[in-house]
C-alpha cells in the first residue's frame, strides 16, 4: 500500500501554504472553489502519484451517473446500482482482490489444485473515504435529500484534502451547501481553527507518542497474566484515540479557517456505559454511514428481535472489513456485534440484568482492550500470543503494570464518563485565562517532545 511519505504523515505544507494563499487572495467564490480543488489534487498525486487518475475517474464517472439519474427517471435504479458497483468494484479491488485470492489460494492448496497468484496492487490512499463519500452522495440523491451539486463542487467534496486521507466522512448535503458561502473568514475562524490544529498536534506528538511507546513494549512481554492483556489493549486504546482524534482535530482546524465545517468524529467514546453507546461516540461519521446506508436498509430493529441481530452482525461484521481485508478485523467486528446483540437481548429480554453504569463503564472499557489487540495485531498468531496471556496461571502482581492499568482506567473511561475533558474544552473556548495557559502548556510539550527527537508515525487511519 501506498502511504504517505510525509514528516508528521499528513500532507504537503506547500501545497497547503500556496493552497491557502490563493484561496485568501482570489476575489471571487469560484476561483476560490477551483483553487481548493486544485491543491487537493496536487497534495493527493503528492501522495499516491499516478493513482490521482482513480479519483478522477470514479468522481467523473459517479457525477455522470447521478446525472443521468435525475435526467431519466426509469434509468434511476440501473443508475444508482452502477454507481454502487463501480465504487465498491473499484474498493475490492484495490484493497480486498489480494485478500480473497489467499483465501482461495489455501483451498485449492487442500485439493492438490494450483490457485492464482496475487498481483502487486497499490492501493490508493483514502480509497475507502472517497469510496463511501460516493456512494453516500449517490443514495442521497436517489433519495431526494439533495440536489446534484455542479461538477466542480462534486470533485471538490469527493477530493478535500483535509478530509480525502481518514474523513470524517461528511455527508454532501452537509458539505456541498457550504461551498456557496465561502469568502472572507470571520476572525473566530481562524482562532478556533487554530486552536483545533494546535490540539490535534498534541494528540500526535506528545499523548499517541506515549501510549504508543507502552504499547510497543506490552505487546512483546513475556508474563503478566490478564492485567498485562489489559494494559496492551487499554494503551493501544488509548494511543488509537489520540491517533485519530488528533487527524480529526487537525483536519476540521485547517478546514474551519478555510470557512467549511466537517463533521465531528468523536464524543467522549471511552465514557460509554455499553458497546452499542460506545459506536454513537466513536468514529461517528462511519458509524452513522452505516447506520444510514446499510443498518437501516437491512431492516434495522424494525422487523423483531432475531433479525435485529441479524442486522447488527452484518454491519459489525463489514464495519471490521472495512477497516482492512485480514481476520484480524473481521473478528474484531464480529467480536463488536455479538457483544451489540448480547446487549440488545439483556435489554429486551433481560432487564433486571441492569449493572450500575460505572461497572457497565469499566466492563465496556475492558471488553474494548481487549478487542483493540486484534485490531491492531498484524495476524490472528501475534493477536493469539497476546490475548494467549490471559488464560496463564496467576502470577505475582506487577507493581508497574497495576499502576499503567490503573492510570489508563482514570484516564480513558472515568475522566471521559464525568465529562472532564468536555467541560475542559468548554472552558477554552470561552477564551479566558485558562485556554491560555493550556495553549501554552500544549505548545511547549510539543516542542519538548520534537526535542528530544520523538518518532512521530504516520496517521493509523491512512492505511484505511
Amino acid at each position: 500500500m501506498l502511504a504517505p511519505d510525509l514528516s508528521l504523515g499528513f500532507y504537503n505544507s506547500f501545497y497547503i501554504a500556496l493552497g491557502v494563499a490563493a484561496y485568501l487572495l482570489v476575489p471571487s467564490n469560484l476561483l476560490r472553489q477551483l483553487a481548493l480543488l486544485v491543491v487537493s489534487y496536487a497534495i493527493y498525486w503528492t501522495i499516491s502519484g499516478r493513482l490521482v487518475a482513480i479519483l478522477f475517474l470514479i468522481s467523473t464517472i459517479d457525477f455522470l451517473l447521478v446525472s443521468l439519474m435525475l435526467k431519466r427517471t426509469e434509468l434511476r435504479r440501473l443508475c444508482l446500482v452502477s454507481s454502487i458497483a463501480l465504487n465498491f468494484g473499484v474498493l475490492f479491488y484495490f484493497k480486498y482482490f489480494n485478500f480473497f485470492v489467499d483465501q482461495f489460494k489455501l483451498i485449492f492448496a487442500q485439493t492438490g489444485a494450483a490457485g492464482t497468484g496475487a498481483l502487486d496492487i497499490a492501493i490508493p490512499v483514502g480509497i475507502s473515504f472517497i469510496v463511501f463519500h460516493g456512494v453516500g452522495h449517490s443514495i442521497d440523491v436517489y433519495r431526494g435529500k439533495i440536489a446534484q451539486p455542479r461538477y466542480l463542487d462534486y470533485l471538490l467534496y469527493i477530493a478535500y484534502f483535509p478530509k480525502i486521507l481518514a474523513g470524517p466522512i461528511t455527508r454532501s448535503v452537509e458539505f456541498i451547501p457550504q461551498l456557496d458561502r465561502i469568502g472572507r473568514i470571520p476572525l473566530d475562524n481562524l482562532t478556533s481553527g487554530a486552536e483545533l490544529i494546535l490540539l490535534g498536534l498534541f494528540k500526535k506528538i506528545v499523548v499517541a507518542a506515549i501510549f504508543g511507546q507502552y504499547w510497543n513494549e506490552l505487546q512483546t512481554a513475556k508474563d503478566g497474566g490478564i492485567l498485562l492483556v489489559y494494559a496492551a489493549g487499554a494503551c493501544y486504546g488509548l494511543f488509537l484515540l489520540a491517533d485519530f482524534s488528533g487527524y480529526t482535530d487537525i483536519a476540521r482546524g485547517v478546514s474551519r479557517i478555510l470557512g467549511i465545517e466537517l463533521a465531528r468524529n468523536f464524543d467522549q467514546p471511552y465514557g460509554a456505559t455499553s458497546v452499542s453507546n460506545f459506536w454513537r461516540r466513536w468514529h461517528m461519521s462511519l458509524s452513522f454511514w452505516l447506520r444510514d446506508y446499510l443498518y437501516i436498509p437491512l431492516g434495522g430493529s424494525r422487523y423483531g428481535l432475531p433479525r435485529t441481530i441479524f442486522n447488527l452482525l452484518v454491519t459489525m461484521t463489514l464495519c471490521g472489513l472495512w477497516h482492512g481485508a485480514a481476520w484480524t478485523f473481521v473478528l474484531w467486528g464480529v467480536a463488536h456485534g455479538l457483544v451489540m446483540s448480547a446487549e440488545r437481548l439483556t435489554r429486551e429480554k433481560l432487564p433486571f440484568l441492569k449493572l450500575p453504569a460505572l461497572i457497565r463503564l469499566c466492563l465496556t472499557f475492558f471488553f474494548l482492550s481487549l478487542t483493540w489487540i486484534l485490531f491492531a495485531s498484524p495476524d490472528l498468531t501475534s493477536a493469539r500470543m497476546l490475548l494467549g496471556h490471559v488464560v496463564e496461571a496467576p502470577s505475582p502482581v506487577n507493581s508497574q503494570l497495576l499502576l499503567l492499568s490503573l492510570a489508563t482506567l482514570a484516564l480513558g473511561p472515568l475522566l471521559s464518563y464525568f465529562g472532564v475533558y468536555t467541560r475542559l474544552l468548554r472552558r477554552m473556548e470561552a477564551g479566558n485565562a485558562l485556554a491560555f495557559a493550556v495553549n501554552t502548556f500544549m505548545i511547549i510539550a510539543i516542542a519538548i517532545q520534537l526535542w528530544r527527537g520523538t518518532n512521530v508515525s504516520e496517521f493509523v487511519y491512512f492505511r484505511f
